[in-house]
Protein backbone atom coordinates (compact mmCIF):
# COMPACT_ATOMS: atom_id res chain seq x y z
CA UNK A 1 0.00 0.00 0.00
CA UNK A 2 1.20 2.89 -0.90
CA UNK A 3 0.22 6.82 0.70
CA UNK A 4 1.56 9.57 -1.04
CA UNK A 5 2.31 13.16 0.31
CA UNK A 6 4.58 15.70 -1.73
CA UNK A 7 6.21 17.49 1.78
CA UNK A 8 7.89 14.17 3.02
CA UNK A 9 10.21 11.25 1.95
CA UNK A 10 9.08 7.94 1.58
CA UNK A 11 8.28 5.86 4.70
CA UNK A 12 9.11 2.19 4.02
CA UNK A 13 7.66 -0.91 6.42
CA UNK A 14 8.65 -4.56 6.17
CA UNK A 15 8.10 -7.18 7.89
CA UNK A 16 10.54 -9.75 8.15
CA UNK A 17 10.25 -13.12 9.48
CA UNK A 18 11.03 -13.17 13.19
CA UNK A 19 14.15 -15.91 14.27
CA UNK A 20 13.50 -19.36 15.28
CA UNK A 21 16.23 -21.29 16.83
CA UNK A 22 15.05 -24.45 14.91
CA UNK A 23 14.71 -26.38 12.50
CA UNK A 24 17.76 -25.67 11.71
CA UNK A 25 16.89 -25.54 7.73
CA UNK A 26 14.22 -22.74 8.47
CA UNK A 27 16.35 -20.83 10.80
CA UNK A 28 19.02 -20.43 8.47
CA UNK A 29 16.41 -19.28 5.99
CA UNK A 30 15.14 -16.91 7.79
CA UNK A 31 18.66 -15.61 8.69
CA UNK A 32 19.93 -15.33 5.18
CA UNK A 33 16.80 -13.48 4.48
CA UNK A 34 17.64 -11.03 7.23
CA UNK A 35 21.03 -10.82 6.17
CA UNK A 36 20.16 -9.99 2.69
CA UNK A 37 18.21 -6.63 4.34
CA UNK A 38 20.56 -5.18 6.21
CA UNK A 39 23.15 -5.67 3.35
CA UNK A 40 20.69 -3.60 1.24
CA UNK A 41 20.17 -1.21 4.16
CA UNK A 42 23.96 -0.74 4.00
CA UNK A 43 24.29 -0.15 -0.03
CA UNK A 44 21.35 2.61 0.86
CA UNK A 45 23.04 4.61 3.64
CA UNK A 46 22.18 2.81 7.28
CA UNK A 47 19.27 4.37 7.06
CA UNK A 48 16.51 1.73 8.43
CA UNK A 49 15.38 1.14 11.82
CA UNK A 50 14.60 -2.05 13.57
CA UNK A 51 11.46 -3.29 15.68
CA UNK A 52 12.58 -6.01 18.36
CA UNK A 53 9.45 -7.83 19.48
CA UNK A 54 10.32 -10.11 22.62
CA UNK A 55 7.24 -11.88 24.27
CA UNK A 56 6.68 -10.40 28.20
CA UNK A 57 5.95 -13.83 29.76
CA UNK A 58 7.68 -16.39 31.50
CA UNK A 59 11.19 -16.40 32.15
CA UNK A 60 12.11 -12.52 30.37
CA UNK A 61 15.78 -12.64 29.58
CA UNK A 62 16.39 -9.94 26.61
CA UNK A 63 19.89 -10.34 26.97
CA UNK A 64 19.14 -14.44 25.71
CA UNK A 65 16.68 -13.46 23.48
CA UNK A 66 17.75 -14.57 19.72
CA UNK A 67 16.71 -11.50 17.98
CA UNK A 68 18.20 -9.49 20.76
CA UNK A 69 21.65 -11.75 20.09
CA UNK A 70 21.00 -11.12 16.09
CA UNK A 71 20.91 -6.78 16.91
CA UNK A 72 23.84 -7.36 19.30
CA UNK A 73 26.37 -8.94 16.26
CA UNK A 74 25.01 -7.15 13.47
CA UNK A 75 25.77 -3.15 15.40
CA UNK A 76 22.18 -2.62 14.75
CA UNK A 77 21.59 -1.37 18.32
CA UNK A 78 21.60 1.91 18.12
CA UNK A 79 18.62 1.66 15.42
CA UNK A 80 16.16 -0.56 17.16
CA UNK A 81 13.72 0.27 19.06
CA UNK A 82 12.49 -2.70 21.56
CA UNK A 83 8.96 -4.08 22.18
CA UNK A 84 7.90 -6.17 25.03
CA UNK A 85 4.81 -8.22 23.44
CA UNK A 86 2.09 -9.98 25.74
CA UNK A 87 2.47 -7.81 28.93
CA UNK A 88 -0.74 -9.13 29.98
CA UNK A 89 0.19 -12.42 30.95
CA UNK A 90 3.41 -10.88 33.21
CA UNK A 91 3.26 -12.21 36.53
CA UNK A 92 6.31 -9.31 37.96
CA UNK A 93 5.38 -5.51 36.87
CA UNK A 94 8.37 -4.34 38.42
CA UNK A 95 10.68 -6.73 36.53
CA UNK A 96 9.02 -5.71 33.19
CA UNK A 97 9.50 -1.51 34.71
CA UNK A 98 13.58 -2.32 35.39
CA UNK A 99 13.57 -3.91 31.75
CA UNK A 100 12.00 -1.53 29.98
CA UNK A 101 13.63 1.61 31.92
CA UNK A 102 16.90 -0.12 32.86
CA UNK A 103 16.40 0.99 37.20
CA UNK A 104 17.08 -1.31 39.60
CA UNK A 105 14.21 -3.98 40.96
CA UNK A 106 12.52 -2.77 43.96
CA UNK A 107 14.48 -5.74 45.39
CA UNK A 108 18.06 -3.84 44.58
CA UNK A 109 19.15 -5.92 41.02
CA UNK A 110 19.94 -4.03 38.57
CA UNK A 111 18.62 -3.98 35.19
CA UNK A 112 21.77 -5.98 33.79
CA UNK A 113 21.39 -9.22 35.89
CA UNK A 114 18.20 -9.68 35.07
CA UNK A 115 19.08 -9.17 31.36
CA UNK A 116 18.40 -5.91 30.38
CA UNK A 117 19.29 -4.58 26.74
CA UNK A 118 19.93 -1.36 27.33
CA UNK A 119 18.77 0.54 23.39
CA UNK A 120 18.97 4.32 22.37
CA UNK A 121 15.47 4.55 20.74
CA UNK A 122 14.21 2.78 24.77
CA UNK A 123 11.80 0.11 25.18
CA UNK A 124 7.60 0.18 25.07
CA UNK A 125 5.38 -2.29 26.48
CA UNK A 126 2.34 -3.82 24.29
CA UNK A 127 -0.76 -6.30 25.03
CA UNK A 128 -2.24 -6.94 21.40
CA UNK A 129 -4.13 -10.37 22.78
CA UNK A 130 -6.37 -11.24 19.20
CA UNK A 131 -9.78 -11.73 20.09
CA UNK A 132 -11.12 -15.76 19.32
CA UNK A 133 -12.99 -17.06 16.99
CA UNK A 134 -12.77 -17.46 13.72
CA UNK A 135 -15.14 -14.17 13.00
CA UNK A 136 -12.36 -12.01 13.32
CA UNK A 137 -9.93 -13.77 10.30
CA UNK A 138 -12.16 -12.23 7.90
CA UNK A 139 -12.92 -9.09 9.82
CA UNK A 140 -9.48 -8.02 9.92
CA UNK A 141 -10.18 -4.39 10.59
CA UNK A 142 -12.70 -5.12 13.40
CA UNK A 143 -10.44 -7.13 14.88
CA UNK A 144 -7.56 -4.14 15.03
CA UNK A 145 -10.08 -2.24 16.94
CA UNK A 146 -10.94 -4.63 19.40
CA UNK A 147 -6.93 -5.43 20.07
CA UNK A 148 -6.39 -1.45 19.89
CA UNK A 149 -9.33 -1.08 22.60
CA UNK A 150 -8.61 -3.71 24.60
CA UNK A 151 -4.65 -2.96 24.95
CA UNK A 152 -5.62 1.00 25.86
CA UNK A 153 -8.33 -0.48 28.60
CA UNK A 154 -5.38 -2.85 30.05
CA UNK A 155 -2.86 -0.16 30.18
CA UNK A 156 -5.53 2.81 31.25
CA UNK A 157 -7.54 0.69 33.72
CA UNK A 158 -5.12 -1.36 35.49
CA UNK A 159 -4.66 -0.19 38.69
CA UNK A 160 -1.11 -1.18 39.33
CA UNK A 161 1.17 1.73 40.02
CA UNK A 162 3.75 0.24 38.19
CA UNK A 163 1.58 0.37 35.06
CA UNK A 164 0.56 3.45 35.81
CA UNK A 165 4.20 4.93 36.37
CA UNK A 166 5.13 3.29 32.80
CA UNK A 167 2.02 4.65 31.11
CA UNK A 168 3.15 8.15 32.82
CA UNK A 169 6.05 7.69 30.55
CA UNK A 170 4.44 7.11 27.72
CA UNK A 171 5.90 3.74 27.47
CA UNK A 172 3.01 1.27 26.96
CA UNK A 173 0.25 0.85 24.11
CA UNK A 174 0.65 0.64 20.45
CA UNK A 175 0.25 4.66 21.03
CA UNK A 176 3.34 4.83 22.59
CA UNK A 177 5.21 2.73 20.25
CA UNK A 178 3.42 4.85 16.98
CA UNK A 179 4.58 8.41 19.02
CA UNK A 180 8.47 7.06 19.61
CA UNK A 181 8.91 5.43 15.63
CA UNK A 182 7.19 8.96 14.73
CA UNK A 183 9.95 10.61 16.89
CA UNK A 184 12.83 9.07 15.75
CA UNK A 185 11.62 9.21 12.26
CA UNK A 186 11.54 13.52 12.69
CA UNK A 187 14.57 12.43 14.40
CA UNK A 188 16.41 11.40 11.19
CA UNK A 189 14.97 13.67 9.01
CA UNK A 190 16.20 17.15 10.89
CA UNK A 191 19.24 15.58 11.47
CA UNK A 192 20.30 13.49 8.63
CA UNK A 193 17.79 13.11 5.90
CA UNK A 194 16.89 16.89 4.74
CA UNK A 195 20.53 18.05 5.10
CA UNK A 196 21.33 15.19 2.70
CA UNK A 197 18.14 15.35 0.94
CA UNK A 198 18.20 19.03 0.46
CA UNK A 199 21.69 18.01 -0.98
CA UNK A 200 20.74 16.19 -3.53
CA UNK A 201 17.65 18.21 -4.05
CA UNK A 202 20.42 21.04 -4.67
CA UNK A 203 22.80 19.21 -6.46
CA UNK A 204 20.37 18.04 -8.81
CA UNK A 205 18.50 21.08 -10.05
CA UNK A 206 21.64 22.76 -10.23
CA UNK A 207 22.73 20.44 -12.59
CA UNK A 208 19.11 20.30 -15.02
CA UNK A 209 19.96 24.17 -15.02
CA UNK A 210 22.96 23.65 -16.44
CA UNK A 211 21.91 21.23 -18.87
CA UNK A 212 18.96 24.22 -20.11
CA UNK A 213 21.71 26.29 -20.31
CA UNK A 214 23.88 24.44 -21.82
CA UNK A 215 21.06 23.33 -23.93
CA UNK A 216 21.32 27.02 -25.83
CA UNK A 217 18.31 27.95 -26.84
CA UNK A 218 17.11 30.94 -26.38
CA UNK A 219 13.32 31.79 -26.84
CA UNK A 220 13.07 35.55 -26.56
CA UNK A 221 13.61 36.73 -29.96
CA UNK A 222 15.70 39.98 -29.11
CA UNK A 223 17.96 38.22 -26.91
CA UNK A 224 18.34 35.70 -29.39
CA UNK A 225 19.09 37.91 -32.65
CA UNK A 226 22.23 39.72 -29.85
CA UNK A 227 22.63 36.18 -28.87
CA UNK A 228 23.51 34.85 -32.00
CA UNK A 229 25.67 37.16 -33.10
CA UNK A 230 27.74 37.78 -30.63
CA UNK A 231 28.62 33.72 -30.77
CA UNK A 232 29.15 34.35 -34.58
CA UNK A 233 31.67 36.80 -34.02
CA UNK A 234 33.10 34.85 -31.01
CA UNK A 235 33.49 31.51 -33.67
CA UNK A 236 34.38 33.46 -36.76
CA UNK A 237 35.80 36.71 -35.69
CA UNK A 238 39.66 37.82 -35.16
CA UNK A 239 40.15 36.61 -31.53
CA UNK A 240 38.49 32.92 -32.17
CA UNK A 241 39.97 30.11 -34.05
CA UNK A 242 39.65 31.15 -37.90
CA UNK A 243 42.93 32.86 -37.24
CA UNK A 244 44.66 29.81 -36.95
CA UNK A 245 42.60 28.99 -39.52
CA UNK A 246 43.70 32.06 -41.60
CA UNK A 247 47.46 31.65 -40.53
CA UNK A 248 47.76 27.75 -42.03
CA UNK A 249 46.39 29.11 -45.21
CA UNK A 250 48.93 32.01 -45.59
CA UNK A 251 51.65 29.45 -45.21
CA UNK A 252 49.89 26.26 -46.42
CA UNK A 253 47.98 28.17 -49.41
CA UNK A 254 49.76 30.84 -49.92
CA UNK A 255 53.60 30.66 -48.80
CA UNK A 256 54.08 26.77 -49.75
CA UNK A 257 51.45 26.14 -52.83
CA UNK A 258 51.36 29.30 -54.36
CA UNK A 259 54.64 31.83 -53.81
CA UNK A 260 57.48 28.75 -53.74
CA UNK A 261 55.36 26.02 -56.01
CA UNK A 262 54.59 29.11 -58.45
CA UNK A 263 58.84 30.06 -57.71
CA UNK A 264 59.89 26.64 -58.31
CA UNK A 265 57.38 26.04 -61.28
CA UNK A 266 58.42 29.39 -63.09
CA UNK A 267 61.65 28.12 -63.04
CA UNK A 268 61.77 24.91 -64.60
CA UNK A 269 60.01 26.76 -67.56
CA UNK A 270 62.32 29.80 -67.95
CA UNK A 271 64.77 26.59 -67.62
CA UNK A 272 63.48 24.89 -70.32
CA UNK A 273 62.91 27.90 -72.86
CA UNK A 274 66.08 28.90 -72.36
CA UNK A 275 67.90 32.21 -71.28
CA UNK A 276 68.10 33.55 -75.22
CA UNK A 277 64.95 33.23 -77.02
CA UNK A 278 64.84 33.27 -81.08
CA UNK A 279 63.50 36.20 -82.33
CA UNK A 280 60.99 34.50 -83.86
CA UNK A 281 59.78 32.59 -80.88
CA UNK A 282 58.97 35.39 -78.93
CA UNK A 283 55.54 35.95 -79.14
CA UNK A 284 54.73 31.86 -79.03
CA UNK A 285 57.43 31.69 -75.68
CA UNK A 286 55.32 34.75 -73.73
CA UNK A 287 52.14 33.18 -74.35
CA UNK A 288 53.19 29.41 -73.01
CA UNK A 289 54.28 31.38 -70.20
CA UNK A 290 50.88 33.29 -69.53
CA UNK A 291 49.73 30.04 -70.01
CA UNK A 292 51.38 28.31 -68.00
CA UNK A 293 50.61 30.79 -65.16
CA UNK A 294 47.44 30.37 -65.88
CA UNK A 295 47.30 26.92 -65.11
CA UNK A 296 48.74 26.66 -62.25
CA UNK A 297 46.30 29.38 -60.75
CA UNK A 298 43.35 27.10 -62.09
CA UNK A 299 42.60 25.46 -59.23
CA UNK A 300 43.11 27.99 -56.44
CA UNK A 301 39.40 29.07 -55.78
CA UNK A 302 38.41 25.44 -55.40
CA UNK A 303 41.47 25.14 -52.97
CA UNK A 304 41.14 28.06 -51.17
CA UNK A 305 37.35 27.68 -51.05
CA UNK A 306 38.03 24.28 -49.78
CA UNK A 307 40.50 24.93 -47.41
CA UNK A 308 38.14 27.68 -45.55
CA UNK A 309 34.33 26.55 -45.87
CA UNK A 310 34.62 23.04 -44.20
CA UNK A 311 36.30 24.38 -40.50
CA UNK A 312 33.85 27.81 -40.93
CA UNK A 313 31.04 25.01 -41.02
CA UNK A 314 32.72 22.91 -38.39
CA UNK A 315 33.06 26.11 -36.68
CA UNK A 316 29.99 27.83 -36.86
CA UNK A 317 28.15 24.46 -36.21
CA UNK A 318 29.65 23.05 -33.07
CA UNK A 319 28.00 22.28 -30.20
CA UNK A 320 29.56 23.57 -26.49
CA UNK A 321 29.73 20.76 -24.28
CA UNK A 322 31.36 19.44 -21.09
CA UNK A 323 34.57 17.43 -21.47
CA UNK A 324 36.60 16.47 -18.64
CA UNK A 325 40.07 18.15 -18.46
CA UNK A 326 42.66 15.72 -19.59
CA UNK A 327 45.69 17.40 -17.28
CA UNK A 328 44.17 17.54 -14.34
CA UNK A 329 41.51 14.73 -12.47
CA UNK A 330 38.40 16.40 -10.98
CA UNK A 331 38.36 19.07 -13.19
CA UNK A 332 36.08 19.74 -16.70
CA UNK A 333 36.17 22.17 -19.33
CA UNK A 334 33.48 23.48 -21.38
CA UNK A 335 33.90 24.11 -24.95
CA UNK A 336 33.52 22.53 -28.61
CA UNK A 337 34.98 19.57 -31.12
CA UNK A 338 35.89 19.41 -34.05
CA UNK A 339 37.19 23.02 -34.68
CA UNK A 340 40.22 22.46 -36.88
CA UNK A 341 40.53 19.12 -35.29
CA UNK A 342 40.67 19.56 -31.67
CA UNK A 343 38.60 20.61 -28.62
CA UNK A 344 38.01 24.63 -28.28
CA UNK A 345 37.68 25.23 -24.56
CA UNK A 346 35.17 27.95 -24.14
CA UNK A 347 35.67 28.35 -20.15
CA UNK A 348 39.15 26.51 -18.80
CA UNK A 349 39.59 23.65 -16.71
CA UNK A 350 38.06 24.04 -13.12
CA UNK A 351 35.75 21.63 -10.99
CA UNK A 352 32.26 20.70 -12.20
CA UNK A 353 30.33 22.56 -10.03
CA UNK A 354 31.98 25.97 -10.51
CA UNK A 355 31.61 25.30 -14.47
CA UNK A 356 27.85 24.59 -13.54
CA UNK A 357 27.46 28.07 -12.19
CA UNK A 358 29.53 30.00 -15.13
CA UNK A 359 28.09 28.57 -17.82
CA UNK A 360 24.81 29.57 -16.05
CA UNK A 361 25.88 33.08 -15.83
CA UNK A 362 27.39 33.19 -19.45
CA UNK A 363 24.37 32.89 -21.26
CA UNK A 364 24.38 30.44 -24.12
CA UNK A 365 23.09 29.76 -27.58
CA UNK A 366 23.92 26.90 -29.39
CA UNK A 367 24.13 27.68 -33.04
CA UNK A 368 23.56 24.49 -34.26
CA UNK A 369 19.80 24.08 -33.37
CA UNK A 370 18.97 27.04 -35.46
CA UNK A 371 20.11 25.20 -39.23
CA UNK A 372 18.24 28.12 -41.20
CA UNK A 373 20.82 30.48 -39.26
CA UNK A 374 23.76 28.81 -40.06
CA UNK A 375 22.50 27.65 -43.25
CA UNK A 376 22.39 31.62 -44.08
CA UNK A 377 25.49 32.17 -43.09
CA UNK A 378 27.36 29.12 -44.87
CA UNK A 379 25.97 30.67 -47.99
CA UNK A 380 26.95 34.12 -47.84
CA UNK A 381 30.38 33.01 -46.85
CA UNK A 382 30.38 30.57 -50.31
CA UNK A 383 29.44 34.11 -52.07
CA UNK A 384 31.52 35.93 -49.95
CA UNK A 385 34.60 33.23 -51.40
CA UNK A 386 33.28 33.07 -54.75
CA UNK A 387 32.74 37.04 -55.07
CA UNK A 388 36.36 37.57 -53.62
CA UNK A 389 38.27 35.40 -55.75
CA UNK A 390 36.43 36.38 -58.90
CA UNK A 391 38.00 39.57 -58.05
CA UNK A 392 40.89 38.27 -57.31
CA UNK A 393 40.72 36.49 -60.73
CA UNK A 394 40.65 39.83 -62.57
CA UNK A 395 43.15 41.21 -60.67
CA UNK A 396 45.78 38.24 -61.52
CA UNK A 397 44.53 38.09 -65.33
CA UNK A 398 46.03 41.70 -65.38
CA UNK A 399 49.42 40.93 -63.41
CA UNK A 400 49.50 37.78 -65.73
CA UNK A 401 49.26 40.51 -68.56
CA UNK A 402 51.64 42.91 -67.54
CA UNK A 403 54.03 39.70 -66.49
CA UNK A 404 54.06 39.29 -70.51
CA UNK A 405 53.57 42.77 -71.83
CA UNK A 406 56.23 44.28 -73.74
CA UNK A 407 56.95 47.18 -70.53
CA UNK A 408 56.47 43.92 -67.85
CA UNK A 409 58.25 45.14 -64.79
CA UNK A 410 59.25 41.72 -64.57
CA UNK A 411 60.11 39.87 -67.44
CA UNK A 412 63.25 41.68 -69.16
CA UNK A 413 63.50 41.22 -72.93
CA UNK A 414 66.58 42.47 -74.52
CA UNK A 415 67.68 42.19 -77.94
CA UNK A 416 71.08 40.94 -78.79
CA UNK A 417 72.91 42.39 -81.78
CA UNK A 418 71.67 42.30 -85.18
CA UNK A 419 68.34 41.02 -83.03
CA UNK A 420 68.38 37.65 -84.05
CA UNK A 421 67.69 36.62 -80.37
CA UNK A 422 66.26 38.25 -77.24
CA UNK A 423 67.72 37.48 -73.66
CA UNK A 424 65.37 37.01 -71.09
CA UNK A 425 65.63 37.96 -67.52
CA UNK A 426 62.73 37.43 -65.05
CA UNK A 427 62.10 38.82 -61.54
CA UNK A 428 60.31 35.91 -60.15
CA UNK A 429 59.96 36.06 -57.05
CA UNK A 430 58.85 40.01 -57.20
CA UNK A 431 55.88 38.34 -59.60
CA UNK A 432 55.11 35.98 -57.57
CA UNK A 433 54.85 38.18 -54.33
CA UNK A 434 52.86 40.73 -56.64
CA UNK A 435 50.16 37.59 -57.30
CA UNK A 436 50.63 36.74 -53.28
CA UNK A 437 49.27 40.10 -52.29
CA UNK A 438 46.59 39.76 -55.23
CA UNK A 439 45.27 37.21 -53.02
CA UNK A 440 45.57 38.46 -49.80
CA UNK A 441 43.66 41.77 -50.46
CA UNK A 442 40.85 39.81 -51.60
CA UNK A 443 40.15 36.52 -49.65
CA UNK A 444 37.99 37.30 -46.25
CA UNK A 445 40.15 37.02 -43.29
CA UNK A 446 38.46 36.88 -39.87
CA UNK A 447 37.70 40.85 -39.89
CA UNK A 448 35.51 40.27 -42.45
CA UNK A 449 34.11 36.88 -41.33
CA UNK A 450 32.74 38.04 -38.39
CA UNK A 451 30.01 40.24 -40.02
CA UNK A 452 28.39 37.84 -42.17
CA UNK A 453 25.89 37.37 -39.88
CA UNK A 454 24.51 41.09 -40.23
CA UNK A 455 21.44 40.94 -41.98
CA UNK A 456 20.39 37.52 -41.61
CA UNK A 457 17.33 36.29 -39.26
CA UNK A 458 18.09 33.51 -36.73
CA UNK A 459 14.91 31.85 -37.34
CA UNK A 460 13.10 29.35 -35.56
CA UNK A 461 14.94 26.10 -33.19
CA UNK A 462 15.14 22.76 -34.04
CA UNK A 463 12.07 21.09 -32.66
CA UNK A 464 14.13 18.49 -30.81
CA UNK A 465 15.89 21.38 -29.09
CA UNK A 466 12.52 22.55 -28.16
CA UNK A 467 11.30 19.56 -26.92
CA UNK A 468 14.22 18.71 -24.60
CA UNK A 469 13.81 22.26 -23.15
CA UNK A 470 10.53 21.35 -22.26
CA UNK A 471 11.76 18.31 -20.98
CA UNK A 472 13.64 20.18 -18.82
CA UNK A 473 11.80 23.07 -17.80
CA UNK A 474 9.47 20.08 -16.37
CA UNK A 475 11.77 18.81 -15.01
CA UNK A 476 13.55 21.73 -13.31
CA UNK A 477 9.71 22.71 -11.71
CA UNK A 478 9.77 19.47 -10.14
CA UNK A 479 12.54 19.37 -8.26
CA UNK A 480 11.74 23.17 -7.31
CA UNK A 481 9.28 21.67 -5.67
CA UNK A 482 10.79 19.10 -3.80
CA UNK A 483 12.97 21.77 -2.99
CA UNK A 484 10.09 23.92 -1.17
CA UNK A 485 8.40 20.37 0.28
CA UNK A 486 11.24 19.73 2.02
CA UNK A 487 11.72 23.60 3.17
CA UNK A 488 7.71 23.31 3.64
CA UNK A 489 8.17 20.27 6.21
CA UNK A 490 10.99 21.60 8.20
CA UNK A 491 9.89 25.07 8.13
CA UNK A 492 13.50 26.25 6.94
CA UNK A 493 13.62 29.85 6.72
CA UNK A 494 15.71 31.75 4.32
CA UNK A 495 18.29 32.08 6.44
CA UNK A 496 18.60 28.36 7.08
CA UNK A 497 18.45 28.13 3.36
CA UNK A 498 21.52 29.92 2.26
CA UNK A 499 22.97 28.35 5.67
CA UNK A 500 22.61 24.59 3.70
CA UNK A 501 23.85 26.33 0.22
CA UNK A 502 27.05 27.45 1.58
CA UNK A 503 27.39 24.27 3.24
CA UNK A 504 26.89 22.81 -0.07
CA UNK A 505 29.34 25.03 -1.90
CA UNK A 506 32.32 24.33 0.75
CA UNK A 507 31.93 20.43 0.80
CA UNK A 508 31.73 20.68 -3.31
CA UNK A 509 34.84 22.78 -3.36
CA UNK A 510 36.67 20.68 -1.04
CA UNK A 511 35.47 17.55 -2.79
CA UNK A 512 36.84 18.61 -5.78
CA UNK A 513 40.24 20.10 -4.41
CA UNK A 514 41.02 16.65 -2.82
CA UNK A 515 40.27 14.39 -6.53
Amino acid sequence: MEVPHPDVPSLDLIDLPGLTAVPEEKRKEIEQILKAHLEEDKQTGNHDMYLTIIPASGDVRPSTNNAMRFVHDNNLVDRTIGVFSKCDQVQDFDILKSLITGEPTTDGDSAESIGAVSLKKGWTATMLKPPAGEYYETHQYERLWLQHGAETTFFNDNTDPILKELREKKLTGMSALVARIEQEYFNHLNTTWKNSAMRKVLEKLEEKEFEKSLLGVVPDEKQKSKMAAKEVERRLGPNSSMMELYSSFLDKVMEQKLRQGLATELGTHFGALGKNWASQDVAANLKKTAEMVRKFLATMETTVTNFFLAEIKNAITAEVHLEAAQQTNGLVSIGASNILGKFLALLPAMPKREAFKKIKEKALIQLSHYPQYTDAIMSKCQELFKQSLVEADADVEAIIKQLVAPNSPWLALTPTPKCASLSVACETDKFVNTLVTAYISKVPSPSVLKNVHVGLTVGTELQDALKKREQLLAEIGKIEAARDGIRRAFSIDDKAFAELQRSLDTSAGTSSTSS
